[in-house]
């Protein structure tokens, strides 16, 4: 099956979709499908591009059925540019016909619906069907025939979709997924911090991400001074970025100097990080889903799992399709700062019970490897061409 999917950032790029779209299509063309994925120009173009983006996102040796096609400037961070990259990533689509046009990017799944496209719509966002202002993108889209399916990142995602109207054939819950070929040589604790520089004999919680305000770095700050005993680590700073000087004024004023943070690094180099610490942490805050409505089941989620670290997290729905109180990580209820610190304090202390969650985590982050979620791609993919065929065939009848 020939797949052209839409990306209007440029690649590599630091933004999570980044990694998740050019695992799972990378993944896809492994399988045999003919994958092509358009994105805007970066810095390096032709073979030099391909060592990056490979290199980059830890992929490997890439397959000879994967191409990624640089169209237009790369520019970053400006809204006018994607909107751009997402007129020309469709016009790309329509000139070079395929079976199946696949997009995260809104814009791009409506102009690509409008030109007549079979297309694939993927999100993790339950916002699309929530907040009132995509009422007019929601009538525009959902009705089309051509829009043959949506995958969505979380069943909590999957419904908001079938209350909006969309048949449940047409959905498919696919979870995001972690390379294992980062976590295949283990480093201990003291291997790892040894690596990085970090202190030896320090209790140490980690959060990997976006560092910005909407992720609930802020909740983060405030539990990190129940516990001065314990280094935070947050990883994830883009150097002199606002969201970089927002934390560090942060942490100032909270007077958190057990609060540091560290430097985005690329997604092949995050394990070593996780490895390192004694607790991972998903923000334990219902901000992020609740009032932001961008966060949804967080990738991290599955990396934290291969990791074998015990994991503290918010007991909100999207979480708790994968994790499972005291048995693979600790949830606490969302903005209480009291039991998600006494949680971490738990986690880091109790090294018994730390393993058993660990173990557990480690067990049941099989089943989300990239390469298992390509496989369910796939499978939706062929079924829902299927499923189109057999519709035109019998409106022709």
């Amino acid at each position: 099956m020939r797949l052209v999917s839409l990306c209007h950032q440029s690649l590599p790029s630091h933004h999570t979709n980044t990694q998740q779209l050019v695992w799972t299509a990378t993944e896809l063309a492994r399988l045999g499908h003919q994958v092509a994925v358009v994105h805007r120009s970066s810095e390096a173009d032709g073979a030099t591009a391909l060592a990056r983006i490979a290199d980059y996102y830890g992929l490997g040796a890439l397959p000879d059925s994967i191409d990624f096609i640089p169209v237009g400037p790369g520019k970053d961070d400006e809204m006018m540019s994607e909107a751009r990259a997402d007129v020309r990533n469709v016009i790309y689509a329509r000139r070079n016909p395929a079976e199946i046009v696949h997009t995260r990017d809104p814009l791009a799944l409506t102009l690509a619906l409008v030109a007549g496209l079979p297309c694939i719509f993927e999100t993790y966002r339950i916002d699309l069907n929530e907040a009132p202002i995509f009422r007019p993108w929601q009538a525009l889209n959902y009705p089309r025939k051509n829009l043959l399916g949506i995958v969505t990142h979380s069943d909590l995602c999957r419904r908001s979709f079938i209350q909006a109207g969309v048949p449940e054939t047409r959905l498919l819950t696919n979870y995001n997924g972690y390379a294992p070929a980062h976590f295949t040589s283990p480093l201990t604790r003291e291997e790892a911090r040894l690596h990085l520089g970090l202190p030896r004999t320090d209790c140490i919680a980690t959060y990997t991400g976006h560092i910005e305000a909407t992720k609930g770095i802020d909740f983060v700050v405030r539990v990190a001074q129940q516990l001065p005993e314990v280094i935070f680590l947050l990883v994830g700073a883009a150097p002199g970025s606002e969201a970089e000087r927002r934390a560090l004024r942060l942490i100032q004023d909270a007077g958190a100097g057990n609060v540091r943070l560290q430097p985005r690094v690329p997604p092949s180099e995050v394990a070593a990080f996780l490895f390192a610490s004694d607790c991972l942490i998903i923000p334990p805050t219902a901000a992020p889903l609740r009032q932001h409505g961008r966060t949804v089941l967080p990738m991290k989620t599955f990396s934290y799992l291969a990791a074998g670290r015990p994991i503290v997290a918010p007991d909100l729905p999207d979480l708790r399709e994968i994790l499972r109180h005291d048995e693979n990580a600790l949830l606490v209820a969302p903005d209480d700062v009291a039991a998600a610190a006494e949680a971490i304090r738990r986690a880091v202390s109790d090294r018994t019970f730390a393993a058993q969650l660990g173990r557990a985590a480690r067990r049941d982050a099989a089943d989300y490897t990239w390469a298992a979620r390509a496989a369910r791609f796939s499978t939706f993919l062929r079924d829902i061409c299927g499923s189109a065929e057999g519709r035109i065939e019998s409106e022709m009848l």
